[in-house]
């Protein structure tokens, strides 16, 4: 959105120098485009004329999504073959083959692929692994800034540390993982050293007293920065679990899946947003407006609410992008608080559809990733309603179900009512019924006859719920069995039916154990 003197020659120096780097390391499967025109007037002129000019550079940026990398793919208009038919990287994927666990990209004969004598791993695959695997036999973090290296160009300048468990408390053994052709290198420093330190959380909860995890003795020491300890999966993972305490008993166990949740959000419509731009000034005020909701109030959000503050990570939060990890519990009610600010800071000139999804922490995070974005396409194809009552996209998906904020507002309150009546006595096992119910009118569009479970279901309210002497002991036992009633009634009307599996699965998940 910057409007500049003249400067094609940078502007293509830059382009070319991204292309390569990201060529060489990904192949093509990352791309930075950078689009510009120039024109023939400046000042109130530009101002006047803003929206054919911001239309003409979005044409441009348009057309080069179909010559991604084209700096260095081609030479006057023809194709520079040197670069990628007689490349090294065609070199290598006849000789070794393609990488074992990234596919087409070619395998270094220096990383064997496990215990496989004639399977290999790509650079890139080598350097995550090494890292993914030395990161739970660590306890301590430390990040460092590589601003010096001399074949570094690009930004790409922190490096971290990993310090093992083995040594003393006073040493670290220190080996820092770079950027690609970055050397990796060792030495030990005392803790004082660092102005940063962290520490990876413990993996353990045995008790429920444990569910946090132990302050650090080294960041206490060195008064260092122990308030801010990052957790592992697993610490996320089990922070989903309740205290309950059954009302006959006074011990306390914990309640609860163990999941993560992943939550993948995309702004709808931004690039229309953008055109709308009366001018320059304008323009710049959408932008800013964008980048400080999720560069700042995302961010304040998260940190000023201690349900929040240390159980959701952004992983990444830029452009019309959003990535959030955390405890799936916390992440599910905080995403609701999210919409709502979001909606009164933009009302409904500005728009955004997600996609959530739960995994456990020892699965891959892509796994998790995957599902989120595909939960994501289906809220951008979201469509209800036809002419002027027509809503598109404003959506969030769960479980292969989309919805929209408002119908995702309802899912939390069934799910926090439901939880009530089973904290007071209701078996988690009605909740697998109802599910079968769910599933059955599903059936119904292929088999109608699958529509008697609606006798089936008034069936077993009346057996479970009114039959049922022992359920909800005391003076209000009728006037919860109603308030039960009503609920699951409603929750599998016509209505509200086809999100019924939202509730009950996470229902069911929160409910899980405790005994």
């Amino acid at each position: 959105g910057e409007y500049l003197d003249s400067q094609n020659d940078s502007l293509e120096s830059i382009q070319t120098e991204l292309d390569e780097w990201l060529f060489n390391r990904y192949m093509g499967d990352i791309t930075f485009l950078l689009a510009w025109n120039e024109i023939p007037f400046t000042g109130d002129q530009i101002n006047k004329s803003f929206k054919e000019v911001n239309k003409q550079v979005r044409e441009i940026l348009e057309k080069k999504k179909n010559n991604k990398l084209k700096s260095i793919l081609a030479t006057d208009k023809h194709w520079n073959t040197d670069k990628f038919i007689f490349s090294k990287v065609y070199e290598d994927l006849q000789a070794n083959g393609e990488c074992a666990v990234q596919g087409y990209y070619a395998g270094d004969k220096h990383h064997l692929y496990e215990n496989s004598k004639d399977k290999y791993l790509s650079k890139i695959s080598h350097e995550e692994r090494e890292t993914g695997e030395d990161l739970p036999h660590n306890i301590y973090v430390h990040f460092e800034s590589m601003k010096n290296a001399d074949n570094l160009s690009l930004p790409f300048e922190m490096t971290f540390s990993l310090e093992q468990k083995s040594l003393n408390h006073h040493d670290f053994e220190i080996e820092t993982f770079a950027p690609a052709n970055l050397p990796k290198f060792t030495n030990r420093k005392s803790a004082k050293e660092f102005e940063e330190l962290y520490c990876l959380s413990c993996n353990e909860y045995n008790k429920v007293e444990e569910n946090i995890p132990k302050k650090c003795e080294i960041l206490e020491r060195f008064k260092l920065k122990g308030e801010y300890q990052p957790k592992s999966f697993h610490c996320l993972a089990q922070e989903s679990k309740i205290v309950y305490k059954k009302p006959e008993s006074e011990k306390e166990s914990l309640k609860g899946e163990s999941f993560l949740g992943i939550f993948k959000a995309d702004l709808d419509n931004a690039g229309i947003y953008f055109q709308e731009s009366s001018s320059i000034e304008d323009y710049h005020q959408r932008s800013k407006k964008v980048n400080d909701f999720f560069g700042k109030r995302l961010n304040d959000l998260i940190q000023n609410n201690e349900e929040y503050n240390s159980s959701i990570y952004t992983v990444f939060a830029g452009g019309d992008d959003l990535f959030l990890i955390g405890s799936y519990t916390k992440l599910l009610d905080f995403i609701q608080k999210l919409q709502e600010e979001f909606k009164k800071e933009f009302s409904d000139k500005l728009t955004f559809s997600a996609g959530f999804s739960l995994t456990k922490p020892r699965t891959p995070i892509q796994v998790g990733a995957t599902k989120a974005e595909q939960e994501l396409k289906s809220s951008k194809e979201y469509a209800i309603g036809t002419g002027e009552n027509k809503k598109e996209k404003n959506a969030i998906s769960i479980f292969g179900t989309t919805m929209s904020w408002t119908e995702y507002k309802e899912v939390l309150v069934y799910i926090r009512e439901i939880i009530k009546f089973i904290e007071s006595g209701l078996p988690v096992s009605f909740l697998y019924r109802l599910l079968h119910f769910y599933k059955e009118n599903k059936r119904v569009a292929n088999d109608p006859k699958a529509v008697i479970w609606k006798s089936h279901f008034a069936y077993a309210k009346r057996r479970n719920i009114w039959q049922n002497t022992l359920l909800f002991k005391g003076d209000k036992q009728d006037k919860i069995k109603t308030e039960l009633d009503t609920l699951i009634t409603n929750l599998l009307s016509e209505k509200k039916i086809y999100y019924a599996n939202v509730v009950l699965q996470l229902a069911i998940y929160q409910s899980r154990g405790g005994k």
